[in-house]
């Protein structure tokens, strides 16, 4: 992902929608290799590289201390998220989740 990031360019828009940050550190449930804690700041570290160079960022993700954290100076909107996943209809509860935006994108008239 980082490769593809960093051809971000002034007025480009990135969307990352990253396996979730969660309690363990990771999630792996499907993917290949965890997404751990190292995953999500070489993704933040990416996005931040790219909104400097002038892109609009756009990601969500898990609303953990550690992503408020990385993401401090970017505008953070709270969500809630459904999840359809568990067995028991009873226990799908919706998920904390937060929709974080770097950048400004420039429009013309």
């Amino acid at each position: 992902f980082e490769a593809l990031i960093d051809m971000a360019e002034a007025n480009d828009v990135v969307f990352a929608d990253p396996p979730y940050d969660g309690k363990k550190g990771q999630f792996s449930s499907y993917v290949a290799e965890p997404f751990n804690a190292e995953s999500q700041l070489r993704l933040f570290e990416a996005c931040q590289r790219a909104r400097e160079r002038g892109a609009v960022v756009i990601q969500t993700n898990a609303d953990t201390v550690r992503i408020r954290d990385w993401y401090a100076g970017w505008k953070i909107e709270n969500t809630l998220e459904s999840r359809h996943v568990a067995a028991d209809p009873k226990k799908r509860t919706p998920a904390q989740c937060v929709i974080m935006t770097g950048g400004s994108l420039i429009t013309s008239a």
